[in-house]
């Protein structure tokens, strides 16, 4: 079920004001991520572009439900 579209942007610019916006650096599954991208809309799910400080290659993490879920409450 997706998010209606003012939903969508209200739980986006949450994420990013926590921290999860371009040019910033998140510890996630593990590992130290550098966003390349602000937080958008993939399927259900929220996602971000990165660059991981372990491996070369650029692509797409999932940002974990309950930050999601906390941002949505706020």
């Amino acid at each position: 079920m997706h998010p209606d579209p003012a939903s969508r942007e209200k739980v986006c610019a949450r994420l990013k004001q926590i921290g999860y916006s371009r040019s910033r650096s998140v510890k996630l599954y593990g590992e130290v991520l550098e966003l390349l991208s602000d937080p958008y809309l993939d399927g259900d799910d929220f996602v971000v572009d990165v660059r991981s400080q372990r491996t070369a290659g650029n692509r797409v993490v999932r940002i974990p439900k309950f930050i999601v879920y906390s941002a949505r409450a706020a």
